[in-house]
């Protein structure tokens, strides 16, 4: 049975990956399902994640032929688009320049016109070729240009291929997909640690003793946390989990465990971005900063920055170039993400009050996207010495 970490990483990878495939970065969508692959434990999963592969290549498929209809047309040549004549002014691997109405229109390939994406792949492949036509139908499903009528004509396409192509007679399922993977996972197998902290505490009442142990075991989870030692923080949960009784015990270990795995998730996406980088290679930080990578190895990156050279640790980052990383590798927009990025300042060395400030806006910002995490925030402030509530009475 997967983690939650497993599934938190999981989710993450697949969402981005699609985000990806929906910008025609199919490189980067196909690393992240390289990453993805691991994780997949799960039949129901496997079907997941198959299905997003596989529409994956057939629209970079579809993607290249456009590429070489494009190049293969020559200036001064017309095409007839939709009933009209339409003039071919320059073309490249990149960009078509198209004469429309008598004015000259430039189009990037990553970002034509469905009908017109469609027109330049049949310069180069059969328009009835089984497997052109199931590629022409991942190419439209993962557009965000898509409207209902073109996935209805997707649909279609789908249909006529799996006659010849019988392994892509359920890609249409790819429109349904979602990937929040957490929730189904652990409502089918009670024994794992539900979304959310349990709403009651035990019956039985814990001693003073059995307190005073769990504050310890807490705290020392935090410091391993803070220290990125993954196996001492789940061996100090461990034994807060056997030790947590009460509800308000058992919310801040919760806290605790989920602070654990996106911490984990958050390092684990930021260095296998750095992994991905290339000199010369930019990274926007914030609305208006750009860093020109000059060279990167795995505990550190090199950057030129307003005409000076800088190098950062991986291992104290600062905050806006580890979030620009880690948003290479997960959707920005992700519940689950912005609760990574807030864990990230939670436990960072160069934590203040403005740092710690947007931590909780993103908590806020995540626990409307998921309300399981409405409580989150409250272990940037929660203090582990529990004695100091609790009764013998």
């Amino acid at each position: 049975m997967p983690s939650r970490a497993d599934l938190v990483r999981l989710s993450a990878k697949l969402k981005s990956a699609r985000e990806a495939l929906t910008k025609h970065e199919f490189a980067t969508a196909t690393a992240l399902l390289e990453s993805a692959e691991p994780l997949v434990m799960l039949a129901s999963h496997q079907t997941k994640f198959d299905r997003l592969r596989q529409v994956t290549e057939y629209a970079a498929g579809f993607y290249n032929a456009i590429v070489t209809g494009t190049t293969k047309l020559q200036a001064g040549e017309a095409l007839d688009y939709k009933g009209n004549s339409i003039g071919v002014v320059e073309t490249s691997a990149e960009r078509i320049v198209l004469r429309v109405g008598g004015i000259n229109r430039r189009y990037e390939l990553s970002k034509l016109p469905l009908g017109l994406a469609v027109l330049l792949a049949h310069q180069a492949v059969s328009p009835t070729d089984a497997r052109t036509i199931a590629q022409k139908a991942c190419y439209i499903v993962s557009s965000p240009a898509a409207n209902e009528t073109d996935k209805r004509k997707a649909r279609d396409w789908f249909v006529e291929a799996a006659a010849v192509l019988p392994d892509v007679a359920d890609l249409a399922n790819f429109l349904e997909d979602d990937y929040d993977l957490v929730t189904g996972v652990i409502a089918k197998n009670p024994t794992e640690m539900p979304n959310s902290p349990p709403a009651t505490g035990s019956t039985t009442k814990p001693t003073r003793q059995e307190v005073m142990q769990l504050g310890t075991a807490l705290a020392a989870a935090r410091r391993a946390i803070v220290a990125r030692d993954p196996d001492g923080a789940a061996t100090h949960l461990a034994t807060a989990a056997a030790l947590a009784k009460r509800a308000d015990h058992k919310q801040k270990l919760w806290r605790l465990q989920r602070l654990a795995e996106h911490v984990r998730a958050f390092d684990e996406a930021m260095k296998e971005a750095a992994a991905d980088l290339k000199p010369g290679d930019m990274i926007k930080v914030g609305n208006s900063t750009e860093l020109t990578v000059e060279r990167v190895n795995p505990a550190s990156i090199v950057v030129q920055v307003a005409g000076l050279k800088k190098t950062y640790r991986f291992d104290n980052p600062p905050l806006g170039l580890a979030v620009a990383l880690v948003q290479r590798r997960l959707s920005p927009d992700d519940p689950v993400t912005k609760a990574v990025q807030a864990a990230f300042v939670v436990v960072s060395k160069n934590s203040d009050e403005r740092s710690l400030a947007k931590a909780r806006g993103w908590y806020e910002e995540s626990a409307a996207g998921n309300p399981d995490y409405a409580d989150l925030a409250d272990v940037i402030d929660d203090d582990y010495n529990l004695l100091k509530d609790f009764s013998d009475e």
